[in-house]
């Protein structure tokens, strides 16, 4: 099952467990592509009974050392989330937010990521949080 609520998306799939009845694993996600449809960032989220877990996965060419550091809209940056490891698909950020970080970002237009490139160069990636309040609010009704 997949569902769009403004710029994220809903999937849910049934995971068979063994001597268990099927259970539903559900996720909300948002991917950003350049202009030539090569994937530049994706977010992925599963809500936990109090905040949320999930990862980033971004583009190779950061500075792996510095982290990324995550801005809901104009807020003062967090620390630095530590990059865990790159696959083929790219470098992935592990994700914890709280219950208050879940709130703010309910409420926020944007989830900016601040980096920094090889080159010393600060990068900066905005993930919008239109549909975001309604695609989290979806996820844990499919998962009651």
């Amino acid at each position: 099952m997949s569902e769009t609520h403004g710029d994220w998306a809903v999937q849910c799939r049934l995971q068979a467990i063994k001597d268990e009845a099927p259970k539903p694993l559900c996720s909300l996600s948002q991917q950003q592509q350049d202009n030539k449809g090569s994937r530049v960032l994706a977010v992925e989220l599963q809500p936990t009974t109090d905040g949320a877990t999930g990862a980033l996965v971004l583009p190779f060419g950061l500075q792996l050392s510095k982290g990324v550091s995550l801005q809901i809209d104009e807020a003062k940056a967090g620390a630095a989330q530590p990059f865990s490891t790159c696959l083929p698909a790219g470098c992935i950020v592990p994700l914890n937010f709280g219950d208050a970080q879940l709130k703010a970002l309910n409420s926020g237009k944007a989830l900016n990521l601040i980096a920094e490139a090889v080159s010393g160069d600060e990068v900066k990636l905005s993930v919008s949080l239109e549909g975001f309040s309604a695609a989290l609010n979806r996820v844990k009704e499919l998962l009651k």
